[in-house]
């Protein structure tokens, strides 16, 4: 018998969370989980989480939210942090040192570290214990969110989020606002909804990528692999096929094929352009390096390039790229970056 008084809560709370994140990476193996062995094995795993659950009864739920009382912010406005906000509508900054594990009191375990949040359970929650969270993702950063039944969705910069801790629910599952990439865990009886502005998704175990940043421009999906069917509000559905990039303006739905290399660069921190302006360009490093551009000659503003640029070789290599292709001299000014012609080229 295990004797609760003499285990310490927090050590208890994270050796569960523990086998409970092991279990589920075990289930989402694909091997047959009804094999005589796997319910051996599962059955004996799971008596002896529920001997430490007898012993983790005691824990209350509002201390084991107390570890991220240092991170409660007021609101999602004026932070250059990534947040999580939860259903109450509290908010928590997750920073480059966040490590962290509780139980949230809707009975789901949570994980959050710098990179990454994941989300474990052992059961279907009851109706009154599925909730939502969001995630706010600010400018120069990508964040990883991971469901309960292996989902992983990685989101872009200015994104945001709402996705609930159950897929055993009708109702929608994630609401995006930008742009991420969705690598959905196949599940054929329960399809994986999604709302992004006026476009419906119904995932069936997919990977894909959707961009509603414009939303009054576009709304995009590019469709890795897998199977996806789109329904727009005046409820018209059409299937896409692997290759392709859906897109819907003005209430029109286009389908051609999907150009990943340009789709999918940022998923690799990569900006790739495609006889682009230099002013479009310069707008998007800008926001990468956190930086404003100040183009100084009009005519180089309209200069078109086609290429990448990897946002690890660094602000200065992109500028030396300018200089020793088109002779454009730069100059650093505090946060400001000047971009002008050379002398000798005018």
């Amino acid at each position: 018998m295990i004797n609760k008084d003499n285990i310490h809560s927090e050590h208890i709370q994270q050796s569960y969370i523990k086998l409970l994140e092991e279990s589920n990476v075990d289930l989402h193996k694909k091997t047959n989980p009804f094999s005589s062995k796997n319910i051996l094995v599962y059955s004996g795993l799971f008596l002896f989480i529920a001997s430490i659950v007898v012993a983790f009864l005691g824990y209350s739920n509002s201390s084991s939210t107390d570890i991220f009382k240092d991170q409660l912010v007021a609101t999602h406005y004026n932070t250059n942090q990534i947040l999580l906000e939860t259903q109450s509508g509290v908010f928590y900054q997750i920073t480059n040192n966040t490590d962290k594990k509780w139980m949230a009191t809707d009975g789901v375990f949570v994980t959050v570290t710098n990179k990454t949040l994941s989300l474990t359970t052992t059961v279907p929650l009851a109706k009154d214990q599925i909730a939502y969270y969001s995630l706010w993702i600010p400018d120069n950063k990508t964040y990883t969110v991971i469901s309960p039944d292996g989902t992983k969705v990685l989101l872009n910069s200015n994104s945001k989020l709402t996705f609930s801790n159950s897929r055993n629910t009708s109702k929608t599952h994630a609401i995006l606002e930008g742009e991420a990439y969705f690598d959905v865990a196949h599940n054929p009886d329960k399809p994986y909804l999604i709302r992004a502005s006026e476009m419906n998704i119904e995932v069936f175990g997919t990977s894909f990528n959707v961009n509603n940043k414009n939303p009054k421009d576009k709304t995009s999906l590019a469709l890795v692999k897998g199977s996806v069917r789109i329904r727009k509000n005046n409820n018209e559905s059409v299937f896409i096929k692997p290759g392709e990039e859906a897109v819907l303006k003005e209430k029109q739905l286009l389908i051609s094929s999907a150009n990943f290399a340009k789709i999918l660069s940022w998923t690799s921190n990569q900006l790739y352009f495609s006889d682009e302006t230099l002013g479009s360009i310069t707008q998007k490093i800008g926001a990468w390096y956190n930086v404003d551009f100040i183009i100084k000659n009009p005519t180089l503003r309209n200069l078109r390039f086609t290429g990448s640029s990897h946002k690890e070789d660094g602000l200065i290599h992109f500028l030396q790229k300018l200089q020793y292709t088109e002779g454009i001299h730069y100059q650093i000014t505090n946060n400001k970056i000047i971009l002008d012609k050379k002398a000798n080229n005018n």
